[in-house]
């Protein structure tokens, strides 16, 4: 409910879509996931919220808004020019928005707002939580499945109508 209010303060409008991702630890296995070596991640009670919806006013088609509760600012960033050398904490976001376009997922113009729990340098996967959690909320809208192949370690998302089961990967306790 705060971060649905908050969104209200900040764009004026209640929010269309409410998603979240928790961070993480690795109990086993930090960084051997993509060396095909074994792991144990455990979700931890600590989420990255995004709370989003479409302006009540746009200037251009493909431009996203953001605010952050952690840094108490707004930025803003169009989709045709991404700017991957830009780096701020709009990076992670950028990017998940990037891995979306690729997959023919258009968001088109969105304001977000991003309350994160998860603590930062600690090690607990926030930059995870945060491009998980954008992920989510463009498949959720567009009708398209995060799906994670912890075989190959890749994570795609794609159309709900084409999704599938998937191989197990190392992660899946009877491979332990």
């Amino acid at each position: 409910a705060a971060v649905k209010r908050r969104y209200a303060e900040v764009f004026g409008n209640p929010p269309q879509w409410v998603v979240a991702a928790p961070g993480r630890v690795n109990l086993i296995g930090e960084h051997t996931d993509y060396n095909a070596g074994f792991v144990f991640p455990l979700a931890i009670e600590r989420y990255t919220v995004i709370a989003a919806g479409r302006p009540l006013r746009t200037t251009a088609s493909d431009v996203i808004r953001v605010h952050s509760t952690l840094f108490d600012e707004t930025a803003e960033f169009s989709l045709s020019n991404l700017e991957p050398q830009r780096r701020d904490w709009t990076s992670y976001l950028r990017g998940a928005f990037a891995g979306c376009l690729e997959r023919g997922l258009e968001p088109g113009t969105l304001d977000l707002l991003v309350d994160s729990k998860v603590p930062q340098g600690g090690g607990l996967s926030s930059s995870a939580a945060l491009e998980v959690a954008t992920a989510t909320l463009v498949g959720r809208y567009r009708r398209a499945a995060l799906v994670i192949d912890m075989g190959s370690t890749t994570v795609d998302i794609i159309p709900v109508a084409e999704a599938r089961p998937i191989p197990k990967g190392l992660t899946d306790a009877d491979r332990l």
